[in-house]
């Protein structure tokens, strides 16, 4: 049996290897996304000079746009358990010359190495699904949340509405020697149902518990070969391990690739692609 440390541990290689392609593809989720960042950032209500945490950070969304919304006297700090995702973090903040804004590796998502009641919000923008121990994870950010504090989360909903996730259930069943996901494991749709996201919010402590079902951007692209590309790029050992280990896996690797892009232009034609989904934003408050 897998542990939750072998799953945090295999997370961070995945992450690793994927950084750079997240970094060459990175402009293509943040615009498709926008919208949903800026309503995270409106749901949060920080305001000038506050402190804000944001759990698996990533790169920086939406970190850097909680940066500009509590300006130069706040302070944002962003934690992740990769460290190759933290420093293009780190040279990002550098880039912008965004001061307030501090990124730190973590070890596990139920231990954030920050003091409790010390920040005035907190946002995890597609990251509980990933953790192991959600549950955990969210009573760790109400004990860094001060009195009156606000939460943010933000997951996929429903996996027969997100199109990443349709392709890559078209794919399998097109392909039988194609691994499926094991829909009970961490994993993009980990946290789809409402309810259970609702639920989880309010057995940590969390009240006026809101859950907002969108349709929202996930990742834009200007073809179906240029999406497939930024899948393979951004989803390395994923689709390696889905693939197998077989003899003819680069042959077999081309035959999907033909078939992904052919399935991606019967509904875009030549593009662009704008890959789509169902997202639920959460929002709790930890009573005065």
């Amino acid at each position: 049996m897998i542990s939750n440390d072998d799953v945090r541990a295999q997370q961070r290689i995945d992450f690793t290897v994927a950084t750079p392609g997240w970094l060459r593809h990175k402009a293509s989720f943040e615009r498709a996304s926008s919208a949903t960042t800026a309503h995270m950032v409106r749901l949060a209500r920080v305001s000038p000079g506050d402190r804000v945490l944001d759990l698996a950070c990533g790169s920086g969304n939406p970190a850097f746009a909680l940066a500009e919304a509590v300006g130069p006297r706040g302070r944002v700090l962003g934690l992740d358990l990769a460290e190759t995702m933290v420093q293009a973090a780190r040279d990002e903040a550098d880039r912008r010359g965004a001061g307030n804004a501090e990124f730190a590796t973590i070890e596990r998502e139920d231990e954030l190495g920050v003091a409790d009641s010390s920040f005035d919000a907190a946002t995890c923008r597609a990251g509980l699904q990933y953790m192991p121990e959600p549950g955990a994870a969210i009573r760790a950010i109400r004990r860094a949340l001060k009195p009156g504090g606000r939460f943010v989360a933000l997951t996929i909903g429903s996996p027969d509405l997100c199109m990443p996730y349709r392709l890559q259930a078209e794919l399998i069943s097109r392909h039988a020697e194609l691994t499926a996901p094991d829909p009970a494991a961490p994993g993009p749709v980990g946290l789809s149902s409402p309810e259970a996201l609702r639920e989880r919010l309010g057995s940590a402590g969390f009240s006026d518990v809101t859950v907002e079902v969108l349709e929202s951007g996930l990742v834009e692209s200007e073809s179906p070969s240029a999406y497939w590309t930024l899948f393979e790029e951004t989803a390395v050992l994923p689709l390696q391990r889905v693939l197998g280990t077989a003899d003819d896996g680069h042959k077999r690797r081309q035959e999907i690739r033909e078939d992904a892009v052919r399935i991606l232009a019967e509904r875009f034609g030549d593009g662009p692609v704008r890959m789509t989904g169902e997202v639920l934003i959460a929002a709790g408050v930890k009573e005065e």
